[in-house]
């Protein structure tokens, strides 16, 4: 029972910190933000904020200068996340515990004191909060909560990631220590107009540096951005911001992988041995609710150690296949000689997958997809009807994944199967279909159902492309 329990609090964690900001409006970065390292202005110190006192649900008023004196830990929540409600006990304990010292918690909602009100009367918190924001927001703009700022001496000394608002942080940061937290932070707006990494040179690992391409470590003050192509007047520019290395090299070569492959599964044939494994691909430790600072040090050196940034800014247009095969010859200049690898594109092991076709074109598929949108059938216990259904979910899954994986009449590799029609996965579509193919038909059943909106399924036996990376040096 207690598994179970911690388990679906992790769940709710990880689904509330990754939901945008419900029930308030959507703050984005703006020329009022607030970087770390800056120092607030008198005003920020100054404005008086609608406040709730949570113990008693009257009403109060807060002015921040008022702790300009302490370690201010400015904690965003609403009542409907679980995770924050799990943070602002903590919070409250803390505060209790280490009462007489010098941090103050003050949490921080959009929510309005009536929204709170079955809230303040279950948990009864000691630490007044700062309701109906409109301002704090903009000032330190996130996509999710909890969120938390930590402000001292009038600067904001740290974003951390809310499992580290600990005693062991907290007291560090007050004797004038900077501890290790994760930060939950998107403090730099890259342009790609301009370079990209040359400005963090300095603040970071600089692996390898080329006429046209860098490699460096973690960027800080940023998040994770996925290999992208912008084209520019005069160049191209190619980019990755903070990627592990199988998902770097996943990146660089995923349009020669097969498409049903995952970089975390079938993609990357690692031929390297044990030892350099435990190196390369070292598990990344976990963010919890209950992590010490050990544990956060931890977290925060694996992603210095284990994070990469590529940049390609090659002069004049040149096509992504181009633009591709530099980055990867980049990528194995540099960690052939800094760890010996090399990746390759190679025949993977034998297999029979299904491949979704059109059987005429993709345009007389399309027509047949969207001849359906908006029509309503007769109520009809055995059939799905989708009079406004997506193509990704409710045709691919539905119709063709689902099927296959319950296929009477035909032996296949657990694989997902290959959508060949170029379709846009968001396309709405107007579909209906037996819900019995879901449960098991042979092959020519589920292609006469399919064939009603120009598609068919191809079975294919053949060895389909991975990218191998060898190791390429003796221990």
């Amino acid at each position: 029972m207690e598994w179970t329990k911690v388990n679906y609090a992790l769940i709710l964690m990880v689904l509330c910190f990754s939901m945008p900001l419900l029930g308030q409006e959507f703050y984005r970065p703006s020329e009022v933000t607030v970087r770390m390292g800056e120092t607030l202005p008198e005003s920020f110190f100054s404005t008086p904020h609608k406040a709730i006192d949570m113990a008693t649900g009257e009403d109060r008023q807060i002015i921040l200068g008022d702790y300009k004196d302490k370690l201010i830990i400015l904690d965003f929540w609403a009542t409907w996340c679980k995770p924050c409600l799990y943070s602002m006990n903590k919070l409250d304990s803390l505060q209790s515990a280490m009462a007489g010292e010098a941090f103050v918690v003050i949490p921080v909602t959009g929510q309005n004191p009536a929204e709170m009100a079955p809230a303040i009367r279950k948990y009864r918190w000691t630490t007044p909060s700062i309701v109906g924001d409109r301002t704090l927001a903009r000032i330190f703009p996130h996509q999710g909560i909890p969120h938390q700022v930590w402000i001292k001496n009038g600067k904001v000394l740290a974003i951390p990631h809310w499992t580290s608002a600990t005693s062991d942080h907290i007291r560090q940061v007050m004797a004038g220590r900077t501890p290790q937290m994760p930060m939950n932070i998107v403090d730099w707006q890259f342009d790609p107009d301009s370079p990209i990494l040359q400005p963090v040179v300095g603040k970071t690992k600089l692996y390898r540096k080329n006429k046209h391409s860098m490699i460096c470590g973690k960027i800080p003050g940023i998040g994770t951005e996925n290999l992208q192509i912008v084209r520019k007047e005069d160049s191209t520019v190619l980019y990755a911001l903070n990627l592990p290395i199988s998902v770097l090299y996943y990146q660089a070569f995923k349009d020669d992988i097969f498409p049903s492959y995952s970089v975390y599964r079938g993609a990357i044939d690692w031929q390297i041995s044990d030892s350099l494994r435990s190196v390369l691909l070292a598990r990344r430790p976990k963010l919890l609710m209950g992590n010490t600072a050990r544990e956060d040090s931890l977290f925060v050196d694996w992603e210095n150690n284990h994070l990469y940034s590529y940049e390609l800014r090659y002069p004049g247009n040149i096509s992504d296949k181009e633009a591709y095969a530099i980055m990867r010859k980049d990528l194995n200049t540099f960690f052939g000689e800094y760890r010996g690898i090399q990746g390759d594109i190679v025949p993977g092991p034998k297999m029979r997958y299904g491949i979704l076709k059109p059987i005429e074109s993709r345009e007389k598929t399309l027509q047949l997809l969207q001849a359906g949108l908006g029509v309503e059938r007769p109520a009809d216990s055995t059939e799905y009807h989708f009079a406004n259904g997506q193509y990704r979910s409710q045709l691919y899954s539905l119709m063709v994944q689902t099927p296959l994986n319950h296929i009477t009449d035909v032996e296949l590799s657990e694989v997902a199967p290959v959508d060949s029609t170029r379709l846009d996965p968001e396309l709405r579509v107007g579909i209906h279909f037996p819900k019995a193919m879901l449960k098991g038909w042979p092959l020519n059943r589920v292609n006469l159902e399919l064939k009603r909106y120009g598609l068919f399924i191809q079975i294919e036996d053949k060895q389909p492309p991975l990218l191998a990376i060898k190791e390429t040096t003796a221990e």
